[in-house]
């Protein structure tokens, strides 16, 4: 299955992963920038498509990582404990 077309123009797949729309995904460059973003911002794409552009790296840099960000509600925590 062909999930990216790469080209000189977006380089090499670095890392997929599984998200939802409520989720938030973290990428990291190896000059230490941090970007942030919801999923729901994204725009979706289909197959073979050469992607969309989620972070600028300066020259020297590269793209080395992508996390994954859920959120828990605090409250939601606390309400899922049985009583004591």
């Amino acid at each position: 299955m062909i999930a990216i077309q790469t080209t000189e123009r977006n380089g090499k797949v670095v890392a997929a992963t599984l998200v939802d729309v409520t989720d938030e995904i973290m990428l990291i460059t190896t000059g230490g920038v941090l970007i942030r973003t919801r999923v729901s911002e994204i725009r979706e794409m289909g197959r073979a498509t050469q992607g969309v552009t989620l972070i600028a790296v300066e020259d020297g840099t590269k793209l080395s990582g992508l996390q994954r960000v859920v959120e828990t509600d605090l409250e939601e925590v606390e309400l899922e404990q049985p009583p004591e």
